[in-house]
């Protein structure tokens, strides 16, 4: 066995293929056939290296969103006829393992504006975001699982997502860096 380690650089890497070819072989007695009876079988190996590193664009801040066309729990949220609410700002922050995060709001306003409070927490969900994909892990404290955020567009400091959830709730929301940055490159 021949044991290949490798090493981060934090820096963003496509997958690299690895080709070994046993040339000759040798012992005290002299050379030994190399492959199956001295045939050419298993004179190479081939590995493929997958990216190590996720590459670092900072996401982390404030944001201000405005979700539309989202989910009808009863008739004070029909998203469907236009309604549009401002949720002020909602903040991303670091979760505990490197490049994962999670939403303070994962409802993005709707939570409030259609049960009449938001969710008391959001259990372990959590975004990845390596290397400019996004993904969806976890689950929210009312055991719902399947939440999908989906990239819709991008322009400037502003990104619009659709999102939902396997309860049937839903919406497309654009959010606004509160420091005017631009998103870095997105997609799922």
């Amino acid at each position: 066995d021949i044991v290949v380690n490798i090493l981060t650089d934090d820096v963003f890497d496509d997958t690299k293929t690895l080709i070994l070819t046993l040339e000759s072989a040798s012992n005290a007695d002299g050379d030994v056939a190399i492959g199956r009876g001295g045939t050419e079988f298993l004179r190479e190996a081939v590995i493929n290296i997958a990216n190590v590193d996720c590459g670092v664009d900072a996401i982390e801040g404030g944001y201000s969103s405005v979700t539309t066309d989202y989910f009808l729990p009863n008739t004070a949220c029909d998203g469907t006829t236009g309604a549009v609410m401002s949720t002020g700002t909602l903040n991303v922050v670091s979760a505990v393992a490197p490049f994962s995060f999670t939403f303070s709001d994962w409802g993005f306003g709707t939570y409030e504006e259609c049960y009449g409070n938001p969710a008391a927490n959001w259990g372990t969900l959590e975004i990845t975001y390596c290397s400019g994909v996004v993904a969806t892990t976890g689950i929210d404290n009312y055991d719902d699982e399947g939440w999908e955020i989906a990239i819709i567009d991008q322009s400037g400091p502003a990104l619009t997502i659709g999102w939902s959830n396997d309860y049937g709730e839903y919406g497309t929301t654009v959010l606004t860096r509160d420091d005017g940055a631009d998103w870095p490159a997105m997609s799922n």
